[in-house]
């Protein structure tokens, strides 16, 4: 196996946050030291590192209680130079040729023919131990031909499946305060009121999904809760109130949200 180091070199003018790196000479052969030696006053956001959770998050993982595995493996390089500005966009990094996402899936399904249901669960995604978030998902009315090669067999029997309850659990580990940070330093504010104005903003998207959901202002209230608070675990259940196909469902999430989840009871609650 052939291993590639992908770190910058160490220098001056070197990448780094905050104050600009400074090299002194302490001792020096022309001085008539035994040896050249050189000291660094750098911060720690200086050249290639990483943001340990614990940084943005109070209790979270510090850099030496991190595996040194997690640094080796398959990796892309992107060229980011001709961004203009402080701030890396979805879209900079999409046109610099960003193609991969690491991410720890983890999905398990079971189909029983008898009863033609079939469920997802668990089904779970891990962060960089940042956040970790897990589904359980019913279907019912899934016959054997979905899964048949033919795409005209699976078009003739799709129609019929038919969403049942979904289960979301979201547990931050230091997630939520590094998009936090991150809006702050766009948006130049500290972070309280960075935090304030995401709320803010969640508050006045679920107005229409609380219009159209008596359960809606609760689960709002939830996820309102889940960002003010770090590291807390939001669990999220929907529970269909009568028949919700599923191919429906999903193009009605497409066109219009609020009336998808109309047709869902919804229960939302929050806790460390």
């Amino acid at each position: 196996m052939k291993l590639y180091d992908i770190s910058v070199p160490v220098g001056p003018g070197m990448l780094h946050y905050g104050r600009q790196p400074e090299r002194t000479m302490v001792e020096s052969m022309a001085n008539g030291d035994p040896g050249d030696v050189s000291r660094w006053l750098i911060g720690s956001h200086t050249g290639t590192h990483l943001d340990a959770p614990a940084h943005f998050h109070q209790g979270g993982e510090t850099i030496e209680n991190i595996p040194i595995d997690v640094f080796v493996g398959p990796a892309q390089v992107l060229d980011l130079t001709g961004v203009e500005g402080s701030e890396v966009t979805a879209d900079n990094l999409l046109a610099a040729g960003l193609d991969r996402l690491a991410v720890d899936l983890d999905l398990g399904a079971a189909w029983t023919e008898g009863s033609e249901s079939m469920a997802l669960s668990p089904a779970t995604v891990d962060l960089g131990n940042l956040l970790k978030a897990s589904a359980a998902v019913s279907l019912s009315h899934v016959r054997r031909g979905v899964f048949s090669p033919e795409l005209s067999q699976v078009m003739s029997v799709a129609p019929q499946i038919e969403a049942g309850a979904l289960e979301l659990n979201l547990h931050d580990a230091g997630a939520l305060d590094i998009v936090v940070a991150q809006y702050a330093r766009a948006h130049n504010q500290s972070r309280e009121a960075a935090r304030a104005a995401i709320i803010d903003t969640i508050k006045a998207s679920g107005e229409q999904i609380a219009a159209a959901n008596p359960d809606g202002a609760a689960a709002i209230e939830a996820v309102t809760r889940f960002v003010e608070t770090p590291g807390q675990t939001l669990v999220v259940k929907l529970a269909p109130r009568a028949k919700a196909p599923l191919l429906q469902l999903l193009q009605a999430l497409k066109t219009d949200p609020s009336t998808a989840l109309a047709q869902f009871k919804i229960e939302a609650s929050t806790g460390l």
